[in-house]
């Protein structure tokens, strides 16, 4: 149990959002208190919120792939978190999220691992371009299988896929 700082109700410790620098390994305000200071720093600060948003966008687009620091290069790690399969799939072995997409840290922010791989391969995902799985597998990470695309045409490809064909 903990006490918030800002609200000052005690609470249990998943409430708390892990910060290795603090001496018991959580931060000082709740989850639900510091969300409630991060909208209000958006709402009344908008050169953070530009910042922020920008600094979203590059990593979601793998246009900052550049290691900070002393770290390993991008692509070194990242050709050690997958294996090919049978399908000739290079499937994702590392962090999976709830969708079934692979995750990947770069420079601290976790980045969709198929969209690193295709900015490894191909660079920057071009604005207004979706990528999509040609092997319908999630988890693959193979450039050769991503292919970029606009939102409506990775909605019709998804379509047709669903689509029920007579047997």
């Amino acid at each position: 149990m903990k006490t918030c700082t800002k609200c000052g109700v005690e609470k249990p410790l998943d409430e708390f959002t892990y910060d290795k620098r603090q001496k018991d390994g959580r931060v000082a305000r709740c989850r639900k208190c510091d969300a409630a200071r991060k909208r209000d720093k958006y709402a009344t600060d908008p050169a953070y919120a530009q910042r922020m948003r920008e600094h979203a966008r590059v990593n979601r687009r793998g246009e900052n792939l550049d290691p900070v620091g002393t770290a390993r290069p991008v692509n070194e790690r990242f050709d050690e978190k997958w294996v090919e399969d049978e399908n000739g799939c290079h499937i994702w072995q590392a962090r999976i999220n709830a969708y079934g997409y692979g995750e990947f840290s770069v420079n601290g922010s976790m980045v969709l691992a198929h969209r690193v791989s295709y900015a490894l391969e191909y660079g920057p995902i071009p604005d207004g371009l979706e990528l999509h799985h040609t092997c319908q597998v999630r988890a693959c990470v193979r450039p050769g299988h991503l292919l970029a695309v606009t939102e409506e045409a990775h909605r019709e490809l998804h379509r047709e896929l669903h689509v029920k064909r007579p047997a």
